[in-house]
């Protein structure tokens, strides 16, 4: 009997032996001609945990930097634009992070001229199903996904150059809005200074309630039943937003019932649903009663678009909602840090600013009846808003602060759908998910003096000009790119014009800054005066 125990364990040892060797066989030989996978990141998975957990400063977003110097010599990692790294994951074989934007566009949008088929979003994208993890919306929806693909090519439309200009009536409005409030400011207690976060985000979802969802959002507490209370909307979705990353962090967090933050963000998820059917529901009643000017472009196709669910068109009015106001904010709030810091800059912009607009004030009974005249055009005139949103060195400007300071720091995640080949010797193989890493790619080693913010970079006399375009993917690129590009740079534009023309803007201190879901400031805190012309 003890013979027979013996012999079956030798048999069990050499099939388990020659079964590992089969194994190493054939995964070397798949391997083999293939190149070598890029290597792991040099730190434990407890440190990577609390880098990523942790929200305050930009030690998140730089995370690639200091790999990089944990990395100096290892040149195996290094491609012409940047580096690539593997990454610990529990979510599929093979993980890598880069910083090198010719990895990251053919990930992104693929190469017909090298046959690379562009990559397909990640699942890992459900950190932005605000509504419901398994309910994939506009945004974080695959693009083998038919249906969906069609919705964002129906919305298209309403981001149009002629369609954006018809959100000036919205634009002027909330500008005489903001004026107002900032001489509130001036002659307050607060002696003009003003917390650039918070008044931003509330602009910017002032203009994107009334011109796309054609409904008031409110910043006095109150809501009717024609209107949003803006500062509890603002709360609701900023918890989501923590809830959500933190889901990403902590597997199988939902069941931690125990847990306040868990139960503050299903609460944040049941409000967010109620604002997306209120938003509907408004919609509709105006359709109802043929109020057609109350009728807004993006909502009216929203509402007519057939969705497989009503949770499905409810997350995609959400994700809109937030990815409409939320990301345009935090880059106006860069964009107007960066230009007040350096006084040089604020000043050729200034005079570049006032060579094209009106001598009217704003809000002026005068400025509907101006005469148009080749030295100043009324302000509701599209040949102005086509002058403005043309200022080279504004859109150096705007372009430079957005290369600094992308709001999408940790960029776009994918799943490579064959072998990527990665200079002489390395592969990212299929099925690996490959994440670009704005941050530390818009500030990558190649760029002469690439921590500074310097927007005659933007020129064509600067020979790095072609590398720079191409690495410029704040929206990110191909198919995929952001549906709202358009109309976030068009309103980026208009503002920046008129509030450093009529209002002069003065860092009391140097902010903070926060990581979760997008980069954002956090304490940017400025002095308000108003300009005399």
């Amino acid at each position: 009997m003890l013979s027979v125990d013996v012999n079956y364990a030798a048999v069990c040892a050499v099939l388990l032996l020659v079964t590992m060797l089969l194994c190493y066989y054939f995964i070397s030989n798949d391997r083999k001609g293939r190149g070598k996978i890029p290597p792991y990141v040099p730190l434990s998975v407890s440190e990577i945990t609390r880098i990523y957990v942790s929200i305050k400063g930009l030690e998140k977003v730089c995370f690639c930097d200091r790999v990089k110097e944990l990395l100096k010599n290892e040149p195996s990692v290094r491609s012409k634009y940047g580096i690539t790294f593997r990454m610990p994951s529990m979510k599929v074989k093979y993980a890598f992070q880069t910083t090198d934007y010719e990895i990251s566009r053919l990930v992104l949008q693929g190469s017909h001229e090298t046959n690379i088929i562009e990559s397909e979003k990640s699942q890992l994208n459900y950190v932005l199903n605000f509504l419901d993890p398994k309910v994939f919306n506009l945004v974080t929806h695959l693009t083998a996904n038919k249906d969906r693909e069609h919705a964002r090519k129906a919305y298209a439309v309403n981001f149009s150059y002629s369609s954006l200009q018809k959100q000036w009536v919205f634009i002027e409005t909330a500008l005489l809005e903001e004026f107002t409030l900032f001489r509130s400011l001036i002659s307050s207690d607060a002696k003009g200074v003003m917390n650039v976060k918070k008044e931003m985000l509330q602009f910017f979802l002032r203009i994107l309630g009334r011109s796309t969802f054609g409904i008031e959002f409110t910043f006095d507490g109150t809501e009717q039943e024609d209107s949003i209370n803006g500062l509890e909307y603002l709360e609701m979705q900023e918890t989501m937003c923590r809830d959500r990353i933190m889901d990403v962090n902590i597997p199988y967090r939902w069941l931690m019932f125990w847990d306040a933050n868990v139960r503050k963000g299903q609460v944040a998820t049941k409000y967010l649903k109620e604002v997306s059917d209120k938003i509907l529901f408004n919609h509709q009643k105006r359709r109802r009663v043929k109020d057609m000017a109350g009728r807004t472009p993006l909502i009216d196709l929203i509402d007519q678009e057939p969705y497989p669910s009503h949770i499905a068109k409810a997350s995609d009015i959400n994700i809109l909602l937030f990815a409409g106001h939320d990301t345009t904010a935090f880059s106006f709030s860069f964009f107007l840090m960066e230009v007040v810091r350096h006084p040089e800059v604020k000043a050729k912009l200034l005079v570049e600013i006032a060579s094209v607009m009106p001598k009217v004030p704003l809000g002026s009974d005068l400025h509907g009846r101006q005469e148009q005249s080749a030295e100043s055009l009324p302000h509701c005139d599209t040949k102005l808003m086509s002058a403005i949103t043309g200022l080279e060195y504004l859109n150096w400007c705007i372009k430079e602060a957005m290369r600094l300071w992308p709001i999408s720091a940790f960029g776009s995640s994918r799943v490579l759908s064959q072998d990527l080949h990665v200079g002489e010797d390395l592969v990212l193989p299929k099925g690996s998910l490959v994440q670009s890493m704005f941050y530390s790619m818009f500030r990558g080693d190649w760029i002469d003096r690439a921590n500074e913010f310097i927007p005659e970079r933007w020129s064509t006399a600067n020979p790095q000009l072609p590398q720079l375009k191409e690495m410029w993917i704040p929206f990110s690129t191909g198919k995929r790119a952001c549906l709202g590009m358009n109309l976030a740079l068009f309103q980026m534009r208009l503002v920046a014009a008129y509030f450093l023309h009529h209002f002069d803007f003065e860092l009391t201190c140097e902010p903070t800054f926060e990581f979760f879901v997008n980069l954002k400031p956090d304490q940017l805190l400025m002095k308000i005066t108003e300009r005399v012309h």
